[in-house]
């Protein structure tokens, strides 16, 4: 197994159809699933095992909504199935709190 780090965010500001909310994160998932799969090609793996993310306290995604978003963005991809483990960050002073951090990959070649 090989693994990758990054430190990697991006932010938007769409419409989420499915739940009619003012987000940013479905243009910014569709993104880091893109990112992720470029990480792992990168790494010439087969399947991305795992995924961690952290969210800013001013992210303004729930763990719960981010998932779900995830889950579609990344159906038919070699991150379909991965493990999405989600850190929430509460310091809302940290320069990072409204952002969404790609943490950690991790890949099976």
């Amino acid at each position: 197994m090989g693994g990758t780090k990054g430190g990697c965010y991006i932010q938007y500001a769409v419409i989420c159809e499915k739940c009619n909310l003012y987000m940013h994160e479905l243009f910014f998932i569709k993104d880091l699933v893109q990112k992720i799969i470029s990480i792992a090609r990168e790494q010439q793996a087969s399947k991305v095992v795992s995924v961690t993310v952290k969210l800013g306290a001013l992210s303004h995604v729930s763990p719960d909504h981010f998932r779900e978003h995830f889950v579609h963005a990344s159906h038919g991809t070699l991150a379909e199935g991965a493990q999405l483990n989600i850190l929430v960050m509460t310091d809302v002073t940290d320069p990072q709190s409204q952002d969404v951090l790609l943490e950690n990959i991790e890949v099976v070649e």
